[in-house]
């Protein structure tokens, strides 16, 4: 009784439609089974009565197979057709009986990967007894069994069997599967094809053993290395199996070297430095052993600045480094001027599980005028030390990541510094997408400065907030504790907090908004901190995120209005 008032129910819905001219009703709503069947359906029909009815033997045909693949053999499927403002509609009457459950599921491994004790068969991947049988599942078995074989280095693994049993009377079916592994293969000699560079600074990147198990994962990372090392245009990595020799084969790798000199020219504008342009030259191939020498100069509206740089690529080229740094910089903020010059070196080390160590020690003479201070000169040796993790999906718009970081300086006049202090920065970032089109961004920053005599300090290293990369809605480092005229001083202490949801609306385009928090001061108890909330657009060019902000400072009164341009990557 119940179904056939359902049955009704649909009728006249699709009578009092003027659009729809298939419309579904299968039993307990079952969107799976209706999203496969429309998966298969043929792509046109007449409007016509016969059409219809000609179709309807079509779709019936399609249906059986849709639902078998779902696990259901039992099932009936008739149909009406309608009268409606809009002319005939077909309805679909699908009722399901119970699905086909699996009764017994066989997995077995023959070969020497059956005694290869660092491998394990996930079980949890196998369908458990009393499952329903999917057919879409049972193919990625077969699928998933073959490849983790190939990824431990059976090349000549196969499914010596590999049988599903219908049993249509007892609605059940049976798995069986035999994998037969064969021998397994290793990575032997690795050669490199032409290039400029030696084949003792290439080995470093080869993160495998001459003599492991093949793998094409450590392949693949090998070329991926290469190739995001700057050196190449084009990195190729092949080891054939038809080239192994006792089942060990030689892993190839071909080069286009890149040209040696590289010069970059950029500009553009935003909020925080207004318009801006920079040169950057490098070479990034010295000798054979990619060492590389680079320099860069950038003006704004806010600041210029002038570096080189020598670098010498460490242990592990991917990470891996010690470098030289040269480096001059003006500024002229808000209420402060300053002109910093600085010498020094970075050590860095990878130290497992995406964490990069850096070790760095430099020489900085600073002169500034903070409002109406008097003239000052930094004289600062200043060693540091920085903790670095950094992990995305490895896409240039990541979905998914984290970047965070924990950076100490210290100097005193031991050092030949003018002055004692201490800085510690914890700076953190993340990004999740929860549901497709749907992303969430943080970031925070923590800061503190623990020094002898805070106007002896330069204003490189007191904190400030405010900005594109800070709190929106107000100047850019615009909120830091003032003196009585109302200058800018900059604090000892730093805490800002960040907030964004973005909706991708059309591709690589984000509707965002978002809520900043936070301030620069001297003392936790005088934190008066400030609050910035507004929204933007977000597009994933090629080269990077490129926003724009509207933003409100609601902690001003009255509130202040800014428009914030800005572009980077957001870890």
């Amino acid at each position: 009784m119940l179904y056939r008032l359902l049955k009704i129910l649909i009728l006249l819905v699709v009578a009092c439609s003027a659009q729809s001219k298939i419309v579904f009703q299968i039993t307990g709503n079952n969107k799976a089974a209706e999203e496969n069947i429309k998966a298969l359906l043929p792509p046109s029909f007449g409007d016509d009565r016969t059409s219809l009815e000609r179709y309807f033997r079509s779709i019936r045909v399609q249906s059986q197979q849709a639902l078998n693949a779902l696990g259901y053999y039992r099932y009936t499927i008739d149909h009406e057709i309608v009268e409606s403002q809009g002319g005939l509609n077909l309805v679909i009457i699908i009722q399901l009986g119970d699905p086909m459950l699996l009764h017994t599921i066989s997995v077995s491994i023959k070969g020497d990967l059956n005694n290869d004790k660092s491998f394990e068969f996930p079980k949890d991947l196998i369908p458990e007894p009393n499952s329903q049988l999917n057919h879409a599942e049972y193919d990625n078995l077969k699928n998933l069994i073959l490849s983790l074989a190939i990824n431990k280095g059976y090349l000549d693994a196969e499914l010596s069997r590999h049988e599903l049993q219908i049993d249509l009377a007892r609605n059940e079916a049976n798995i069986y599967l035999v994998l037969d592994s064969g021998k397994q293969y290793f990575l032997g000699e690795t050669r490199f094809g032409p290039t400029k560079l030696r084949g003792s600074f290439l080995e470093r990147f080869i993160r495998y053993k001459e003599g492991s198990p093949y793998s094409p994962a450590k392949l693949q990372k090998l070329n991926l290395d290469l190739q995001q090392s700057g050196y190449f245009r084009a990195v190729r990595v092949t080891a054939d199996p038809a080239e192994a020799v006792d089942h060990v084969i030689p892993v190839d790798v071909e080069f286009v070297d890149r040209k040696r000199n590289r010069i970059d020219l950029g500009g553009g504008y935003s909020t925080d430095l207004g318009l801006n342009a920079e040169i950057n030259w490098q070479n990034i191939r010295l000798d054979g052993m990619g060492n590389q020498i680079g320099g860069s100069y950038a003006v704004s509206e806010v600041n210029q600045a002038v570096t080189l740089n020598l670098k010498q690529p460490g242990k592990r080229p991917q990470t891996d480094y010690f470098s030289i740094n040269l480096g001059w910089e003006q500024q002229y903020i808000e209420d402060t001027t300053s002109s910093r010059a600085n010498v020094g070196g970075e050590l860095a080390t990878y130290l497992g599980r995406g964490w990069l160590q850096t070790f760095s020690l430099e020489r900085t003479y600073e002169e500034y005028t903070v409002g109406s201070e008097d003239f000052q000169l930094a004289e600062l040796t200043i060693p540091g030390i920085k903790w670095q993790r950094r992990v995305t999906d490895g896409k240039l718009d990541p979905a998914e990541g984290f970047n965070t970081s924990l950076e100490v300086k210290y100097t005193s006049k031991s050092f030949l510094s003018t002055t004692d202090l201490s800085q510690f920065l914890i700076e953190s970032r993340a990004i999740l997408t929860p549901i497709p089109k749907n992303r969430l961004t943080a970031r925070v920053q923590l800061g503190t400065l623990i020094a002898e005599s805070f106007e002896k300090v330069p204003p490189s290293l007191r904190f400030y907030a405010g900005g594109d990369q800070s709190i929106r809605g107000y100047d850019y480092r615009s909120i830091a504790p003032q003196n009585e005229d109302g200058d800018i001083l900059g604090g000892s202490q730093l805490f800002t907090g960040s907030f964004e949801y973005a909706y991708e609306f059309i591709d690589k385009w984000r509707a965002a908004a978002f809520v900043d928090y936070g301030s620069a001061f001297m003392k936790w108890d005088d934190m008066n901190s400030k609050v910035g909330v507004g929204a933007g657009i977000r597009w994933s060019s090629p080269i990077g995120q490129v926003r724009l902000d509207y933003a409100m400072g609601i902690s001003n009164d009255p509130y202040s209005y800014r428009v914030h341009i800005s572009m980077g990557p957001d870890l």
